[in-house]
């Protein structure tokens, strides 16, 4: 059994406690941050195993839910711990949906991941029709955080699958490069989350109350 676990899967279920309690966090400002919009369909581009759309669905927040994910074995997993979700293989950089399909993109624990986020992002904006949700490390309190807790301790805490690194600002001035609008900017400690909403809907927004 332990050959089929993920790195996703076992950060989920950990029984540390101190990794338990930040994901709680983590998962809590997650449903307070999307609780502040009205959305009917979500998408989420990296899901894994479905642990974030998983929270979705079970706060009502949203009536469709899709996940997507480029390990088969995430994928598996999936549909056996949320059948109800609708999780499939495929890739942040091409989804293969319309664009403005859903109400929400969200990309959680993915862009530090992939070797091309600039193109991650194009497409998280273009299949969404209103906002964007995303979570990468908060640099350098994660790397400083995984040293003091004995991990990666000859890569100064440096996890060996993330090829990016950003703090606060470096992060939303990538974002904001996208065209994105930030509308909330939380920290649950060592994360970074963002809000944003596409400039062309909020410029649409605006000509619609005049």
């Amino acid at each position: 059994m332990r050959a089929v676990l993920t790195s996703n899967l076992i950060k989920y279920q950990s029984s540390n406690p101190f990794q338990r309690y930040f994901i709680t966090n983590f998962l809590r400002s997650i449903t307070r941050i999307v609780e502040t919009i009205q959305v009917h369909s979500v998408l989420d581009a990296g899901c894994g195993e479905g642990f974030v759309l998983s929270k979705f669905q079970h706060f009502n927040i949203g009536n469709v839910h899709i996940g997507i994910d480029t390990n088969k074995t995430a994928v598996a997993l999936g549909h056996r711990l949320f059948p109800t979700l609708h999780i499939r293989q495929g890739s942040v950089y091409n989804t293969l949906f319309h664009d403005d399909s859903f109400d929400i993109v969200v990309c959680t624990e993915v862009l530090e991941h992939v070797r091309y986020p600039h193109k991650a992002l194009n497409e998280l904006v273009r299949v969404s029709g209103k906002y964007v949700l995303v979570s990468v490390p908060h640099e350098p309190w994660f790397c400083l955080a995984n040293f003091l807790r004995g991990k990666y301790l000859f890569r100064f805490g440096n996890n060996p699958e993330h090829k990016h690194h950003w703090s606060k600002n470096s992060f939303i001035r990538l974002l904001q490069s996208h065209k994105l609008k930030i509308l909330h900017i939380v920290l649950p400690f060592p994360w970074i989350l963002v809000l944003a909403k596409k400039e062309s809907v909020m410029a649409e927004d605006g000509a619609n109350s005049i």
